[in-house]
């Protein structure tokens, strides 16, 4: 280890000569301190420094390493197509039966959303295991019963004021899933 550093010294105090630190030279009496010196950081950037005069050499700071130079992929000439997402028929049955009834109404239509579609598939799923109840969703979810096709239960939800306040109030998505007889649909 001791041999290594005093290797690494004699090397620095030779690039301090081919550097011309003049300034540490001429504050040592005899100046002779190039050869003895030793390379420190000094304010994140690596100077000279004479033992002798206790002071840093200005004339010349060593060369830093130059940061890798990291490359960024070209961009894509053109941009992916979206994925289609295909709904259960039921779903798409469901929502066709809704926006026909807000269009007669004059309102817009709501749009299928997959992860709505996503969570009342699993609702539904939990109420055929656990039994009939509804998930918190901020009030805005329909469940059912006991209907065994998407027309039986958008009439059920239409013929109930609070259901049909729901499904023809705000929202721009629609949610739809089944499990059995058990339905669950939410508006957002």
């Amino acid at each position: 280890m001791m041999k290594r550093t005093l290797m690494f010294m004699v090397l620095m105090s030779a690039l301090a000569l081919i550097s011309g630190c003049g300034s540490a030279q001429a504050a040592c009496p005899g100046g002779r301190c190039a050869s003895v010196g030793v390379w420190s950081p000094w304010g994140g950037v690596w100077y000279y420094q004479s033992p002798c005069a206790g002071g840093r050499c200005a004339a010349k700071k060593a060369a830093e390493p130059a940061e890798p130079k990291v490359e960024e992929p070209a961009p894509e000439a053109a941009e992916e197509a979206p994925q289609l997402v295909e709904f259960k028929p039921f779903c798409v049955r469901v929502a066709e039966l809704i926006n026909a009834q807000r269009k007669a109404l004059g309102l817009p239509a709501l749009e299928l959303d997959e992860s709505l579609c996503q969570g009342c598939d699993s609702h539904s799923a939990y109420m055929a295991r656990n039994g009939f109840q509804h998930a918190y969703y901020g009030g805005r979810e329909c469940i059912a019963y006991g209907v065994r096709s998407p027309e039986a239960v958008v009439n059920m939800w239409l013929g109930s004021s609070g259901h049909r306040a729901i499904i023809l109030g705000g929202g721009k998505t629609l949610g739809v899933g089944c499990s059995g007889s058990y339905w669950t649909l939410r508006v957002r």
